[in-house]
């Protein structure tokens, strides 16, 4: 092979190496202020007679919001308009007031007898019977969100609005751009932590005058930044006992009580820590 062919390729690959610019991650661990909770494999818990309720934080700028399971037999209200995100002090609501439009369409067509329909998820599929080849409609469906969550018996619905932090913490104990040999968690107390957050929330049970309220207290216990190539990998899946071909990114992280930032030398800017 031609070895000016070679050379090009080769500085092609050192090229385009050079210009991509470098990821890190942001990683954060929080840990519940009560002991009310178990922790699994996916999942913080709270438990009472009631519910259950499962937290996983993980994502980009943490997941701040649950899924709540009915034990009982009974129907469960969850009153949004009375169920509060607390980060460091400031209070959001869960409910908003909100109005949802959702729009379906169709189109239809004739040819060698085959109909061909589209409809967006959250929708119903419309059909239309025309005798035109071709042709398509829509509709807009208008829906306020209600001031209350149903979760029927032995059932659950999931509640999530806010993230957690949608920015880099910076401290002069922590640096911005560490080395595999340079990573080191900068950890907290609960006095001391700069994300102190909480879920308030209110429910009642079909049948029983008096309603329930929780709040459940979370902070930032330690943060640590990664490069990318500490953060996330690849594996190979399989199913049936068949090897698939595609490799799937995982975090080399990932618990239920994390979750992260990323950023990179462009965003992040200037400066060591």
């Amino acid at each position: 092979m031609n070895k000016k062919f070679l050379f090009g390729i080769f500085a092609s690959v050192l090229f385009a190496s050079a210009c991509t610019t470098p990821t890190y991650y942001q990683a954060y661990k929080a840990v519940p202020t009560s002991e009310n909770f178990k922790t699994s494999d996916n999942a913080l818990v709270f438990e009472n007679d009631e519910c259950q309720i499962f937290y996983n934080f993980w994502g980009e700028g943490g997941n701040a919001g649950f899924t709540f399971f009915n034990k009982t037999d009974k129907l469960i209200t969850v009153h949004k308009d009375r169920c509060f995100f607390v980060l460091n002090g400031a209070a959001f609501d869960y409910f908003q007031n909100r109005t949802y439009t959702s729009t379906a369409g169709v189109a239809t067509s004739y040819g060698y007898g085959t109909a061909q329909r589209a409809s967006n998820l959250y929708s119903p599929t419309v059909r239309t019977a025309t005798a035109a080849s071709g042709t398509s409609s829509s509709f807009s469906v208008e829906r306020a969100e209600t001031s209350e969550l149903y979760i029927p018996a032995k059932s659950a619905k999931s509640l999530s609005e806010f993230t957690i932090s949608d920015g880099l913490y910076r401290d002069c104990d922590l640096l911005k751009y560490p080395t595999r040999r340079e990573i080191q968690p900068r950890t907290f107390t609960a006095d001391s932590s700069p994300y102190v957050f909480e879920n308030r929330l209110t429910y009642s049970i079909e049948g029983k005058s008096s309603e329930i309220d929780l709040t459940h207290k979370f902070y930032v216990s330690e943060i640590t930044n990664y490069p990318s190539s500490m953060f996330i990998n690849y594996r190979t899946e399989s199913f049936c006992d068949e090897v698939l071909s595609v490799r799937s990114v995982f975090y080399t992280a990932f618990a239920p009580n994390k979750f992260y930032y990323k950023y990179t030398t462009t965003s992040a800017g200037l400066g060591k820590h």
